[in-house]
């Protein structure tokens, strides 16, 4: 019973390193980034409501946030996307 639990273990600790070596296209990581973007705001707006964070801080770390992701990866061939993604997470209802 050790035996079958000490490879389950090696096999699971096996798989994280695979799925890494994985390379996203530009559109797969745009898409990745923003699901990050509206998830942030989604999480954001929870805060402003619940009055945990100011509407200024949320707007500056939204903001940043998408300065980094368009500029600094290959998401910014998708900027459109980006951007679309973003006015939606800003609006706080």
């Amino acid at each position: 019973m050790k035996f079958i639990l000490l490879i389950s273990a090696l096999i699971v600790s096996a798989i994280p390193v695979q799925a890494q070596e994985q390379r996203f296209n530009a559109k797969e990581e745009s898409i990745f980034h923003a699901g990050t973007i509206f998830g942030t705001g989604i999480t954001y707006c929870q805060f402003l409501a619940d009055g945990k964070v100011s509407d200024k801080d949320r707007q500056e770390h939204m903001s940043n946030i998408l300065n980094n992701y368009k500029i600094e990866t290959v998401a910014k061939d998708y900027g459109d996307l980006i951007d679309r993604v973003y006015a939606d997470a800003m609006a706080c209802d």
